[in-house]
């Protein structure tokens, strides 16, 4: 799912007064900072359901973006080891 993607998502669930649910593989982590979701339930194949806050879902991808436009690593700003 595109940035863009969830936070219409979330922007939709947000006007309708509801929480958004996410489904996580088996072993999938979720990106850096990204909010807790609370779990739903587990299905027979691994995966996971969470419910996540659509405003703290709003919140973390504004905290990733600058002036509403995705941030892109560009070669100097990678980190040197």
């Amino acid at each position: 799912m595109t940035p863009e993607a969830m936070a219409a998502d979330a922007a939709g669930a947000l006007a309708a007064g509801t929480n958004m649910t996410l489904v996580r593989r088996k072993g999938q982590k979720m990106p850096p900072k990204f909010p807790r979701g609370e779990p739903l339930c587990e299905n027979f194949d691994g995966s996971r359901c969470y419910s996540y806050s659509p405003l703290k879902v709003l919140a973390w991808i504004h905290s990733g973006t600058k002036g509403g436009r995705i941030m892109e690593r560009t070669p100097a700003q990678e980190p040197t080891r």
